[in-house]
């Protein structure tokens, strides 16, 4: 399994996903306050 990040510019954490063979199994989005939210969407509020 891979761990993967992506960060907003301001620092905080705006996506983390975990892949096993090639394929996406766990996806989560933050907002740029880093508090967990539902969709890629409210991620870029």
């Amino acid at each position: 399994m891979c761990l993967f990040l992506s960060w907003h510019p301001n620092g905080q954490k705006w996506w983390e996903g975990t892949y096993k063979d090639g394929k996406e199994v766990s996806g989560q989005y933050f907002n740029n306050k880093g508090e967990e939210v539902e969709t890629n969407a409210q991620s870029l509020k």
